[in-house]
């Protein structure tokens, strides 16, 4: 515990973590506990605990070249691990400004069902039992934050309050978040701004084990799947940049996000603007990315500027964690300006998932374009379901203008799933859409009428589209050809696995959103048109 700058000779050891942040000078101001530019460093290969009495706060440092910083020294081969949190959080609480949080892996030993420690099914529930990061304030908010390499597991990161701004993970994992008694996500983030996660990695939150289907819908007991659970939860942010990330597993939505309007008004307003998310993998899970809820009005847009660049969403749906038959990609709903540019969804095998699609516009929607989109076997190859791959439906007295659908390849040469969905067809037009399938029965429909293929690709709102069946480059990859590359087993589980293993100072660019994204989309580059 010393301040930066301080000499070898003048470092003082602590038994415990918990000491060593009571030792730290400190005074309050308007609320602000500060401390000053100190480290706090714990060793490699060692477990360490946050106080037995509550939870531990960690105060301010001085500025933004002298923070407070806590990290790990050593030449260990694991990081070091806090893996009892009492009955709390580690807390930035009300404002606190220059932290750095650094290669610590997080684990809540009393909530991993195959702990020793673990305390039992109906003695989990709890805020104060769930242990990771909690960041809460009132209007002024912390600021200044960051995380990187921290390993979270059976515990999560809350980011709630408002004021909050300047806050990054890097290269953090959250996995194996659920609760008995309360919605749970991995990241619940709501009212910050000018937040990143970069090269983060977010793994079976919310969730413990699948619903069964005789169970209620819904039911938390044991950590069951709900659809109120997610990877990320972000509500009324601004300025969010997701960069990199990898979704997996979710107990239902990979990125949720909300945009509620002001507290009591009975319309519409931009409550979430300026989302970035980039280059982005998802993988199972229900959904793939929301946006999406809540509180809708129907008067209006509720989004601004909000683009979503060269995402992949892979077997969506295809665990059915509550039992569901859903394999949602991206929804896009009442969005004012905005952009979802080069995604790419891989269907799966799971013939139980029948209620499909891989985009959905709907609602208040202007200026948005969809660019480029390759759609690949989306949805049940056994059974025809009602399903279209692309939808644009109205909503009560929602209208749309000028949305661009550009270059699409839907592309079903074993699914049944139907194609094209246009139930508002005003203020839409598609340019250079490619459509394919063997499936021959109400492949289009417009305003409620189904079109044969000839009078589909004449509609006004088609200009220069098709239906033809496009080469690719290879056979159909997903994670499991992926992992089948690198000579390692071809299951989900074993990805997982093995992107559990990164860690601050040995990050594997093989599991990352980089590598896997890159493998994947080698395998969709179209080549040529198969004229049908």
């Amino acid at each position: 515990l010393v301040p930066q700058g301080t000499s070898p000779a003048s470092i003082v050891p602590f038994k415990t973590l918990d000491k060593a942040l009571k030792a730290l000078p400190s005074t309050n101001t308007n609320g602000e506990l500060h401390s000053g530019a100190h480290h706090i460093l714990l060793h490699d290969d060692q477990v360490f605990s946050t106080s037995p009495d509550g939870h531990t706060r960690i105060p301010s440092g001085d500025s933004h070249t002298d923070r407070l910083v806590i990290g790990r020294y050593g030449s260990g081969v694991k990081a070091p691990m806090i893996d009892d949190f009492g009955k709390g959080y580690i807390r930035l609480w009300g404002t606190c400004r220059y932290v750095i949080i650094q290669g610590v892996d997080c684990y809540d030993k009393y909530r991993d069902p195959d702990s020793p420690d673990f305390l039992g099914w109906g003695n989990v529930s709890g805020e104060d039992l769930k242990g990771g990061f909690r960041l809460y304030s009132g209007e002024i908010g912390s600021s200044y934050i960051l995380l990187e390499g921290l390993n979270m597991n059976f515990c999560n990161f809350k980011l709630n309050g408002h004021g909050h701004s300047q806050v990054i993970a890097n290269r953090c994992m959250v996995r194996n978040t659920y609760s008995e008694d309360s919605h749970q996500q991995g990241v619940y983030c709501a009212g910050a701004r000018e937040v990143m996660f970069d090269d983060c990695i977010f793994d079976h939150d919310g969730w413990f084990k699948q619903r069964e289907k005789e169970i209620k819908l819904n039911t938390k007991a044991e950590g069951r799947a709900t659809y109120f659970n997610h990877n990320n939860y972000f509500t009324n942010i601004h300025y969010l940049w997701l960069r990199n990330p990898i979704f997996m597993r979710a107990s239902s939505i990979g990125t949720k996000f909300a945009s509620n309007g002001v507290k009591g008004a009975d319309v519409d307003s931009i409550s979430a603007s300026h989302i970035l998310i980039e280059n982005p993998y998802y993988l199972e899970g229900e959904i793939g990315i929301s946006a999406g809820g809540n509180t809708d009005h129907d008067t209006g847009s509720r989004w601004n500027h909000i683009y979503i660049i060269d995402p992949v969403l892979d077997s969506i749906g295809h665990s059915q964690p509550t039992n569901r038959s859903l394999s949602w990609g991206i929804d896009i709903h009442d969005w004012d300006t905005g952009a979802v540019v080069n995604p790419l969804f891989i269907g799966s095998d799971n013939n139980n998932l029948t209620n499909t699609y891989a985009i959905n516009v709907t609602g208040h929607c202007r200026k948005v374009k969809i660019v480029n989109t390759i759609a690949y076997d989306i949805g049940a190859t056994d059974k025809a379901t009602g399903a279209y791959v692309v939808r644009y439906r109205e909503q009560g007295q929602s209208n749309m203008s000028e949305i661009v659908e550009v270059g699409s390849l839907i592309q079903n040469p074993n699914s049944q799933c139907r194609l094209l969905s246009d139930d508002v067809v005003e203020g839409i037009t598609r340019k250079n859409c490619i459509y394919h399938t063997k499936n021959k029965d109400q492949l289009f429909k417009f305003d409620e009428t189904y079109l044969t293929v000839a009078e589909a690709m004449a509609h006004p709102s088609m200009e220069d589209c098709q239906f033809a069946e496009v080469v690719f480059e290879g056979p159909p990859r997903n994670i499991k050809t992926y992992m089948a590359s690198l000579g390692l087993e071809p299951t989900v589980e074993a990805f997982a696995a093995e992107c559990a293993k990164q860690n601050i100072k040995q990050w594997r660019s093989e599991f990352t959103a980089q590598a896997v994204n890159s493998y994947l989309r080698e395998g969709y580059r179209p080549t040529g048109i198969r004229t049908v």
